[in-house]
């Protein structure tokens, strides 16, 4: 998955990840964005919810804190994979530019649903030679590529009470200015 090892890498070749937790009661929030060297951010991020007055650390300052809150820091090399270096570079499409004119084009501009189900089996079909009718429909379980998934990492839960949490984690996009 795309988020903490295996992380696509940015335009310079590093990973820099994102991470948010929410939790029902109070509005309590935690995020950190552009870090580097921690192996969990989202756990990172719960730690910053639950451990400061802030709802968002960044960059050198995340790093700071998961220092101060004794999180190991890695080797940036322990954060990459052969297969994220794959999904950053070996597609001409890895770049800044040309993931947001698909974005734009594909995602934003898509007319209904089928326009949406439609640009995704084609764009995972050449990446994994898989025909598009092996996914199933776009909202079903189904549509994980058989090498493991990519993409952000998300949860959502709510336990007896009906307190809602959810959290999130994403290495970014391919190719994505640092």
């Amino acid at each position: 998955f795309n988020a903490g090892c295996g992380s696509v890498l940015t335009e310079l070749g590093t990973v820099e990840m994102d991470a948010i937790v929410a939790v029902g009661d109070h509005c309590r929030t935690g995020a950190v964005t552009c870090v580097r060297d921690v192996a969990h951010p989202v756990s990172l991020a719960r730690a910053v919810m639950e451990r400061t007055p802030h709802c968002v650390l960044a960059g050198e300052g995340a790093v700071r804190f998961a220092e101060k809150m004794g999180v190991p820091l890695l080797v940036p090399m322990q954060l990459i994979t052969q297969e994220s270096v794959c999904k950053s570079f070996s597609l001409d499409t890895g770049t800044y530019s040309a993931h947001i004119e698909t974005y734009m084009n594909s995602i934003v501009n898509a007319k209904d649903a089928t326009d949406l189900e439609t640009f995704y089996k084609n764009l995972v079909k050449p990446s994994h030679g898989i025909a598009p009718a092996e996914y199933g429909d776009l909202v079903s379980t189904s549509d994980t590529p058989p090498d493991g998934g990519h993409d952000t990492v998300g949860a959502v839960a709510i336990d007896s009470t009906g307190m809602l949490a959810c959290a999130t984690s994403t290495g970014g996009m391919p190719g994505k200015m640092p």
